[in-house]
């Protein structure tokens, strides 16, 4: 019924918590397919001992080739309808598959979403992420939603997805944020997107993951990918249906959260700051696109026209909340 990918590089520390999550899943129709990238730690033994002889698992080695690669190649491998995502740090509620399961057939969803609990390493919960939606809805409407990434998020890991949205839709390899250059082209595809409100997904936020700190590459590969969603959007003939939430995407994605990330984490936050607006988009980070995002987020509007108004600012702010988008 459903094929749960779970990549898995270097996370003896963690691999644990993830694998028993699945084992005690209250849902019992699901394979597991374990991809194994290239780690050189003790995880993939520590998955062995405890799966034991459950028909259910099965561990594929590769070559390293980061997260995308493994998820991209445990796709092609998937034998079930329905698919799921599961990083080996984070984990799922026991009921996760069912509940999930249940909503997409009595809804005849494509996808189904739930509520996550961000949580640290002892299990705390740190913030909650709900979607705000209990009815189902349409995927251009979910599309839209995504782009501007605040009741709908693009992480793969708290959906469930029809395995037939990626007959030519992959995960993009070799960049950051890969899901945000994926989910929107499979809820495009979607005809109806369903919702369980609850919260049954643990994202763990850790000190050593992908997503923490800065680097050059993070920076650029915002840009690269957003710019790849106006492309696909294009080509799909879609883009004026999308043009105002792809906007918001960019200011977002493209200028407010690498110069957040900038301002934590740097060295030297404002050159850098200032040499990135040097080459933004200067016509979408206009006054007036600002203003449009004060429905979506208050905050970040703030934010953006702070950055727009003065760099040295908006790096004070920045340091002094701490909190990286």
């Amino acid at each position: 019924m459903i094929s749960v990918i779970v990549p898995v590089y270097n996370v003896d520390k963690y691999i644990e918590k993830c694998i028993s999550s699945l084992l005690d899943q209250s849902f019992q129709n699901f394979e597991v397919l374990i991809i194994d990238d290239g780690s050189t730690d003790s995880s993939i033994e520590i998955a062995q001992r405890l799966i034991g002889g459950d028909s259910r698992f099965t561990i594929y080695t590769k070559e390293n080739g980061g997260l995308s690669s493994a998820r991209n190649f445990g796709i092609r491998k998937a034998k079930y309808d329905y698919l799921s995502f599961l990083d080996s740090d984070d984990y799922f509620h026991p009921h996760f598959l069912h509940k999930m399961y249940e909503r997409a057939i009595v809804e005849n969803a494509d996808v189904v979403i739930s509520d996550l609990l961000l949580v640290d390493e002892k299990g705390m919960v740190l913030r909650e992420h709900r979607s705000m939606h209990s009815d189902s809805i349409s995927g251009i409407i979910a599309c839209r939603e995504n782009l501007l990434a605040t009741r709908l998020i693009s992480m793969a890991q708290n959906k469930l997805f029809r395995k037939s949205l990626f007959e030519d839709i992959e995960f993009m390899e070799g960049v950051f944020y890969e899901d945000r250059a994926t989910t929107y082209k499979l809820f495009l595809r979607s005809k109806t997107v369903a919702f369980v409100p609850e919260f049954l997904f643990y994202y763990l936020q850790r000190p050593g993951s992908i997503m923490n700190g800065i680097s050059e590459k993070k920076i650029l590969d915002r840009a690269i990918v957003v710019n790849s969603i106006k492309q696909y959007l294009l080509e799909k003939d879609v883009f004026s249906d999308c043009e105002n939430e792809y906007i918001s995407c960019y200011l977002l994605n493209a200028v407010l959260s690498p110069c957040v990330q900038i301002a934590i984490y740097h060295d030297s936050p404002r050159l850098r700051i200032e040499e990135l607006l040097r080459n933004c988009d200067w016509d979408k980070f206009s006054t007036s696109n600002i203003f449009k995002l004060f429905s979506v987020s208050r905050s970040k509007a703030l934010a953006l026209l702070v950055l727009k108004t003065s760099v040295y600012g908006f790096v004070f702010l920045a340091k002094l909340k701490k909190n990286p988008i």
